[in-house]
């Protein structure tokens, strides 16, 4: 008997003992389950953040869809929210890109009392307001809240500090119903993980239900009650949840931590989030009955129950441990779950993931990667970068690695890749993926296409190249066209002088010599001028109908004698083209220079081929003309004149239109500058293409005329130059030489002339004359009172005035500024005696003379 009682506390201690064992097993089974479920929470939380670790911005599309397809893997998850760190200054520009994506004004809100929010003056310099919420009902009121002014910023600052995920302590969730739950924040940096950059966090907003209801299906329940306590909490014990044996949760009304105290029990302490969580495991009566020896004291001496007691403890213990090996099967299955989903969410991603071992081998691509590289995942996986990179890349990308690796810190950089034979501009990440011990185990890649990017900033780049070579081209027309126009004002007074001397010796030979040197030098600074005019866009055009074809075929045939020896000029011309609506001498003038600096710049033979044809120009192409000029959209008729020259250098191309300039020797004048203004004064573009030793290519477009071809005379009739005696005439002009020019030439033709030196003077003169004035020659521009803004004031005091305007800008520059009020004539400066004789007699015809 005595050595049955020693054998019965002896098997009871060890019973004993196992029980305590297998309690620890069970405990350490409930954690391991409870850490998985959290960890797949983890993980879900790190990767949703990768979204907004991106070069590029998030819109809310984008955040809505990732989030809609995370709460229905996670069925504990209530809500996600994006608060990212903002200055205050920058809220405005913030609310109006949320407003463009269908959201409404931000407004900040902050927390008063009975968890209730307010909107707010914002006095800090930095906020991180709440933008992005999914789903918004019955989340609305989170939508602007700034989770710094909120109780959780403790939690916010040490999530920024460690960069880890940071649960908030269980309050009132900010919903129009009282809701408990908590916050688990995960921050987001931008750059490498040596210089990152805080963006913000990632809320996932739990109900604390909900998420205890959930984590309760990966715990084993049917063996033991499970109380979740906080040690790190505010109040209440710190008791979260209560999970019974029967599955059912609790997380009201729960039990105090005293009651709960009843042995057997075990504590398992497990850090979750930052905070100090404890698991008390209370084994159910079935487990403890299971798992404690039943002897009855009167069977001690029987060997034979001894032995079949024993039999029947080990089946049990040998059942039980087959049942923890299931379950940890099923939690290995549970495991491969949870990488599934990860490996959804990296499919999906439109970023080149991968990883590399420590010997440069994938061990994992995404579909992005495979699309790009155009391989298969039989083709990569275990095969190092030279599948697909030549030798130096291989060199430079594995030095790169080696790096990570050595000094444990990522690294990113902008990288131009040729795969597939296309040149991609990648940005690039590369980091360290770690054991939980710290031990670096493979380099982590994340590529961003930038490729399209990098297109739009050089778009960018070149539009804003063209806006300043047109503002440039621009300035220098209106510097052109002002000295063109102060310099016909000087000319007008030489050649006026020059006149009246060659009336006054009009007997001596040599001073008639001399006068006609400075009349023809006078008049040679007048074409120049003229040129000057017609490069800034004001020069005078005489628009008619004319056939391209026809004037390129005469000015070609013109030029074949002096360029036969040296070129071959082919034409290549459309057939039965529409008129244009041009000015034939102008146009004639802008072939004849382009065919001209086409012959310059053969080296020693070459071919010149001139081509017609009709095309329709639209707004992009005409933005890629010289200067960018404002023309609008439509049919052109073309003309293209290439050479097989020397070509042009793509540095200087742009500064062939500038006066004077030549890249083969001293500029000669305005040449192409000139030609530019013709063409865009005739409202077409101009475009201009060059390759170095192969050749050039100018390209300029007139509007196709809705008229037809207009007949041409090669004579007019002889004006009569005789002086009207006794006409009254009042010279308005406010260049002292002009008016008295003026004035000497017609009172030496009979006429009684007044002047005045602006419009308010002529106004004067010509209302207070005692008898009225038969003819008016008015300047244009002047100061105080303009031409355009006399006239009318003249018409006023005598409505049948003539009027004769004279200018250094167009004809139809002139009439335009006078719009609807008519001018008897016009008279171009610089003009000579015989014009201006000619043009007051052509005003005063038909008109008497005062008396």
């Amino acid at each position: 008997m005595s050595l049955s009682v020693i054998i019965f506390f002896h098997f009871r201690r060890i019973e004993s003992e196992q029980a305590k064992t297998r309690l620890e097993q069970l405990a350490a089974t409930q954690a391991t389950a409870l850490n998985h479920a959290i960890d797949e929470y983890t993980d879900f939380l790190r990767g949703f953040s990768l979204l907004f670790s991106l070069p590029r911005e998030i819109n809310a599309a984008d955040f809505t869809a990732a989030a809609q397809a995370a709460r229905v893997e996670f069925s504990g998850l209530d809500a996600v929210e994006w608060a990212p760190l903002i200055e205050a200054d920058a809220l405005p520009a913030l609310s109006a890109r949320l407003e463009a994506q269908g959201r409404p004004p931000l407004q900040v809100q902050r927390r008063v009392a009975n968890n209730q929010l307010a909107s707010v003056e914002v006095p800090d310099q930095w906020i991180q307001p709440v933008i992005y919420v999914e789903p918004v009902a019955p989340n609305a009121k989170a939508y602007g809240f700034d989770v710094l002014s909120g109780i959780n910023r403790s939690e916010i600052e040490l999530a920024r500090e460690t960069g880890t995920s940071v649960m908030s302590h269980i309050t009132l969730l900010l919903r129009d119903e009282d809701v408990a739950g908590f916050a688990l924040y995960q921050p987001v940096y931008h750059g490498p993980e040596n210089q990152r950059a805080y963006r913000g966090v990632v809320i996932g907003i739990f109900v604390l239900h909900d998420f205890v209801a959930d984590i309760a299906r990966h715990i084993v329940t049917d063996t033991a009650d499970l109380l979740l306590v906080d040690r790190t909490a505010r109040g209440n014990n710190g008791v979260i949840a209560l999970v019974k044996s029967d599955g059912s949760t609790q997380t009201s009304e729960l039990p105090q931590l005293d009651s709960f105290f009843s042995p057997p029990i075990c504590q398992v302490h497990i850090p979750v989030w930052e905070r100090d969580w404890e698991l008390m495991v209370r084994p159910s009566p079935a487990w403890i009955a299971a798992n404690t020896p039943v002897y009855p004291w009167w069977v001690l001496g029987l060997s034979v129950a001894f032995t079949i007691g024993v039999t029947l403890v080990i089946i049990q213990r040998d059942q039980h441990l087959a049942t923890i090996e299931q379950r940890v099967e099923q939690r290995t299955e549970e495991l491969h779950a949870s990488e599934t989903k990860l490996r959804a969410i990296l499919e999906h991603s439109s970023n080149l993931i991968f990883i590399r071992g420590l010997d440069g081998r994938y061990s994992m691509v995404n579909s992005a990667f495979l699309k790009m590289t155009a391989l298969t995942e039989a083709q990569i996986i275990g095969q190092t970068d030279e599948v697909y990179l030549s030798s130096e890349d291989v060199e430079r990308y594995t030095r790169m690695d080696q790096e990570v690796i050595r000094s444990g810190q990522g690294i990113s950089f902008e990288n131009i890749q040729q795969i597939d034979g296309r040149d991609i501009t990648f940005w690039i990440e590369k980091f360290p993926l770690r054991h939980s011990d710290g031990r670096i185990f493979a380099v982590g890649v994340i590529a961003t296409d930038l490729t399209k990017f990098k297109n739009l900033e050089q778009e960018k780049a070149a539009t804003q190249r063209r806006a300043l070579e047109s503002q440039r081209f621009e300035s220098m027309s209106v510097l052109a066209g002002g000295i063109a126009h102060e310099f016909n004002n000087i000319l007008t007074a030489i050649l006026g002088n020059a006149g009246l001397l060659r009336m006054e010796f009009n007997n001596s030979e040599d001073t008639r010599s001399y006068l006609a040197q400075i009349e023809h030098s006078s008049k040679r600074a007048a074409e120049l001028c003229n040129q000057m005019m017609t490069f800034s866009g004001r020069g005078e055009f005489e628009l008619e109908a004319i056939n391209l074809n026809d004037v390129v075929t005469k000015t070609v045939t013109l030029l074949r004698p002096q360029t036969a020896h040296t070129a071959t000029t082919k034409l290549e011309l459309g057939p039965a083209l529409p008129p244009i609506e041009a000015d034939l001498s102008q146009i004639s003038q802008v072939i004849v220079g382009l065919l001209t600096n086409a012959y310059e710049a053969l080296v020693d033979t070459g071919t010149i081929t001139v081509t017609t044809r009709l095309v329709t120009l639209n707004a992009s192409r005409i933005r890629q003309a010289v200067a960018s000029p404002r023309i609008a959209d439509g049919e052109f008729i073309e003309l293209v004149i290439s050479d097989t020259g020397c070509g042009i250098e793509a540095s200087v191309l742009h500064r062939i239109w500038e006066p004077f300039y030549s890249t083969k020797f001293d500029g000669r004048g305005l040449g192409l500058a000139a030609a530019l203004g013709v063409v865009n004064g005739h409202g077409g573009p101009v475009f201009a293409e060059s390759t170095p030793g192969i050749g050039t290519s100018v390209t300029v477009c007139f509007p196709v005329s809705v008229r037809p071809f207009a007949p041409h005379f090669l004579s007019t009739p002889p004006f009569d130059q005789t002086g009207r005696s006794g006409h009254r005439i009042l010279v308005v002009d406010d260049e002292f030489t002009i008016r008295e020019i003026t004035r000497g030439i017609l009172t030496h033709r009979g006429y009684v002339v007044e002047v005045a030196e602006d419009g308010q003077k002529g106004l004067e003169a010509f209302t207070h004359r005692e008898v009225k004035f038969d003819l008016v020659l008015l300047d244009m521009a002047m100061p105080v009172m303009e031409g355009h803004e006399l006239l009318p004031k003249l018409r006023h005091v005598d409505p049948a005035i003539a009027v004769l305007a004279m200018s250094g800008y167009s004809e139809r520059e002139v009439r335009n500024r006078f719009g609807k009020h008519p001018i008897s004539g016009f008279l171009q400066k610089p003009f000579t005696m015989e014009k201006l004789a000619a043009a007051v007699a052509d005003a005063l015809d038909g008109i008497e003379p005062s008396r």
